[in-house]
């Protein structure tokens, strides 16, 4: 609760009156720890956000400290296909397992964001290519093993790139290497 308190001097009175109000703040401070919130995190699934993700990957980037880290893109195959078939509740729990998962698997030093629709993005620090490759593998069978929708799993595509360069440059090889291996 704020207050604000006011002097008031009434015409003949020799003292002057103290006018308080109290202000329940409770709501313009749950508003704005939502505002924070969403600056950083999707709603959906309590990852970072793309915004978030890119000052992440450029601190890292900056200390230069990524230690032959990777970038790894991860995008449902067939997604549009859940959304239309079983509707979107569905696809959103979806997204919701997905990242789970994906959280559930990686180490706490690994930055993870749901980039936009079914495509996620996870930062790999210290994780060369031996290594970044085998921790895609085991996503995508965690993925498909621990996923599905009816009878059906949900499967993923991944691109995999050194973590050395502008964001928007690493995104090209990424969803090259996806087209060639979906």
């Amino acid at each position: 609760v704020g207050w604000v308190h006011t002097l008031l001097h009434a015409k003949g009175e020799p003292e002057p009156l103290i006018l308080s109000v109290g202000i329940d703040l409770t709501e313009l401070k749950s508003a704005e720890a939502r505002v924070n919130f969403l600056s950083e995190f999707d709603p959906l699934t309590g990852l970072y956000n793309r915004q978030a993700f890119a000052a992440r990957l450029d601190a890292l980037l900056l200390r230069g400290d990524n230690g032959g880290g990777a970038l790894m893109l991860v995008d449902l195959d067939n997604f549009k296909a859940i959304n239309d078939q079983h509707g979107h509740n569905c696809g959103d729990q979806v997204l919701v397992e997905v990242a789970s998962v994906v959280t559930g698997a990686l180490r706490q030093t690994d930055v993870v964001c749901r980039w936009g629709g079914e495509e996620f993005v996870v930062l790999l620090p210290a994780a060369n290519g031996p290594r970044a490759e085998s921790i895609a593998e085991q996503l995508k069978q965690s993925i498909c093993n621990q996923i599905k929708v009816g009878d059906q799993a949900v499967t993923a595509s991944f691109g995999l790139f050194a973590a050395s360069r502008a964001l928007d440059a690493m995104f090209a090889p990424a969803e090259h290497d996806m087209g060639e291996h979906q």
